[in-house]
């Protein structure tokens, strides 16, 4: 139950086996729904595959034990209902915040509503208590943890010379095809109503990729719509992916444009050539033509009004 990263990483796990029929129920019409439809298209597309059935658009309304097995009923959006019996049930639909009984408010450190606890650059409203990780109200990952923690203890110790930035946090989904990101996808582009460029390579045109014989995947680089280029977010799927991202992280947080990696040497046969690729693509460079490789190179410019599936932006014309 729950179509989230965990959700759908332990349905990707079961349905490995190879022998475990596995049902996601969530509520959205398709699963990760805070991700870009590209990315959660080929995530469904290769669960379907390996046989996982996805409840979408669907509210629990029971769940029980009957006989040694799990029932459940969901209600759809259409109205109808269904029941269905499966061996074992796993409930993932969020975290609650593990704050209870020890004392934080008696002594003045102030909760949110949410049960998270209110910080400021990881010092919470009592100047000597410092919060990190899962209990704040950040990002929920061990590696932001991590990095929080090193922050605190730099800030206690009179050393933090900088506030913690969040632009250039990676994330893993650990799915099939495996996923990585960092920096902001289109959703939130869109939602900033940001002025942007896209670049999409697949791994059908990566030698490397072709070469192993899996070359399910793709490369989305996203850009500020202007001369700097700025690198706004990347979105990997497929092999190698949270490796090919940090290149693009380091960018982010240097908050530098797209010349550097474009004109670094990158190790030839590898995955990350995609990478370039897809750069050289923003400055009109790359040695793949969109005209030929039109399902497997493309280009979107998008403003607060529309998106627009064109490449006239590269030789400056006016995109209609």
């Amino acid at each position: 139950m729950g179509a989230g990263v965990i959700g759908c990483e332990w349905a990707t796990i079961f349905s490995n086996f190879g022998f475990t029929k596995v049902n996601i129920i969530d509520k959205a019409d398709r699963v990760l729904p805070f991700e870009d439809n590209d990315i959660t298209a080929k995530i469904e597309e290769n669960m379907i595959q390996r046989g996982v059935n996805v409840h979408r658009n669907s509210q629990l309304v029971r769940m029980e034990v009957k006989n040694g097995m799990v029932e459940y009923e969901l209600q759809y959006k259409d109205g109808h209902n269904e029941v269905f019996t499966v061996e074992k049930a796993l409930v993932s639909v969020g975290r609650v915040v593990n704050v209870e009984g020890i004392g934080l408010e008696d002594v003045g450190v102030e909760l949110l509503e949410n049960g998270t606890v209110k910080n400021d650059d990881s010092q919470t409203t009592v100047p000597n208590i410092y919060a990190v990780g899962d209990l704040t109200a950040d990002i929920s990952l061990v590696n932001v943890g991590e990095m929080e923690g090193r922050h605190a203890i730099e800030k206690i110790y009179g050393d933090g010379k900088h506030e913690l930035d969040y632009r250039n946090i990676s994330t893993i989904m650990f799915l099939n095809p495996e996923t990585a990101g960092v920096g902001i996808n289109e959703k939130e582009a869109q939602k900033n109503k940001m002025s942007y460029r896209v670049v999409t390579i697949d791994y059908g045109i990566i030698p490397r990729a072709v070469a192993m014989k899996n070359a399910n995947g793709f490369f989305k680089i996203i850009v500020s719509n202007d001369d700097e280029m700025k690198i706004l977010g990347m979105r990997a799927i497929g092999v190698h992916a949270s490796s090919a991202i940090q290149a693009v992280a380091l960018l982010i947080h240097m908050d530098k444009g797209i010349e550097e990696l474009t004109e670094l040497i990158h190790p030839h046969p590898s995955i990350i050539e995609g990478i370039q690729e897809a750069l050289r693509a923003f400055k009109g460079k790359s040695i793949l033509k969109p005209e030929v490789f039109k399902d497997m190179l493309k280009c979107k410019v998008c403003d607060e009004n529309a998106c627009y599936t064109d490449w006239s932006w590269l030789s400056n014309a006016k995109v209609k």
